[in-house]
């Protein structure tokens, strides 16, 4: 879900009290942000934000990524459900970000329906992801899963996969 979807939703005065309160951040390579803080709604303008997690055996396991224009929710868990995920959330390059401070998101949630829509829909996105990951992680092969990875982030082409 992007910023430009969002601002198609709001009404005008929704639209000036999310733009109003938006801060701007840079981050370095593998800079995490503290999500646990519940810092807000994030909205990654450039560069690329890692979501992941940390098995007890140490291995990470990334999750999803966020890229620019896109929201990142599981930095304002605690806003949208009361809940925590123990996720980390770090930059997995460069990155610009913008937050929508904890209480205009509040705010949002009381006030627009448009809004929590959006929401709900953000958070149905990213969960089909995990759901997908989990599923390739559990019932695909490795060699399937490594010959898929190779051909969407490898530049491989020809590469039959049996």
């Amino acid at each position: 879900m992007t910023e430009k979807k969002l601002l198609e939703i709001l009404k005008p005065e929704e639209k000036l009290q999310f733009l109003q309160n938006k801060q701007q951040k840079k981050l370095r390579n593998k800079e995490g942000i503290d999500a646990d803080s519940c810092p807000g709604l994030l909205l990654i303008k450039e560069g690329k934000l890692r979501v992941y997690l940390i098995a007890n055996n140490g291995r990470e396991i990334t999750l999803f990524n966020i890229f620019p224009g896109e929201f990142c929710m599981m930095s304002s868990s605690c806003i949208i459900g009361q809940i925590s995920f123990n996720l980390l959330i770090e930059a997995a390059e460069e990155s610009k970000i913008e937050i929508i401070p904890r209480q205009a998101i509040e705010t949002l949630k009381r006030e627009s329906t448009n809004f929590n829509h959006f929401l709900l829909q953000l958070i149905g996105k990213k969960m089909s992801m995990v759901l997908e990951l989990i599923d390739d992680i559990l019932v695909k092969k490795i060699d399937v899963r490594i010959g898929e990875f190779l051909l969407t982030n490898g530049n491989i082409y020809n590469m039959v996969l049996v």
